[in-house]
């Protein structure tokens, strides 16, 4: 996204994380939107390194998408509620 290579995680790459994050989250909400479907975001959370313990607000579905790339492995979970309306 710099255009530097990296060679540990650092606060600079969470945060750049978190802004690609941000952007595929805005562009598919506005895609989905204009598909008919209505809902909430939530901002995301970028959590990095090693012992962390992540709990959610909800008891909805969570779906957990497991990532092998050659620098190391990585999660995205995505959580969902249905709400009433």
């Amino acid at each position: 996204m710099l255009g530097e290579e990296i060679s540990h995680i650092n606060d600079t790459v969470t945060d750049c994380v978190g802004e690609i994050t941000n952007i595929v989250t805005g562009g598919a909400k506005r895609s989905l939107s204009e598909q008919g479907y209505d809902f909430d975001l939530a901002i995301p959370g970028v959590v990095s390194g090693k012992g962390h313990t992540i709990s959610h607000s909800h008891t909805g579905r969570t779906i957990l998408l497991p990532f092998e790339t050659s620098p190391g492995h990585f999660f995205v979970e995505i959580c969902m509620t249905e709400h009433a309306r």
